[in-house]
């Protein structure tokens, strides 16, 4: 498996694209698609990045609560 390019860049992408989705739908109602989709990646690589949809949240979490 290659390693990603950027990878700093592309988890800021993804924690941002996440951040939106969450906002509008909640945990339960958001999707990986919408999120691998904005930041132009797959599911897989989200997972790769994170782990799982629960890992995603908590990081933009820390994302939002770091900017408060």
């Amino acid at each position: 498996m290659r390693k990603p390019k950027d990878p700093e860049g592309n988890r800021a992408r993804m924690v941002a694209a996440a951040i939106e989705e969450f906002a509008a739908r909640g945990f339960k109602g958001a999707s990986m698609d919408p999120i691998a989709a904005r930041t132009h990646t797959t599911r897989a690589l989200i997972n790769y990045y994170f782990g799982s949809k629960e890992k995603l949240y908590i990081a933009v979490l820390e994302q939002v609560y770091s900017g408060i």
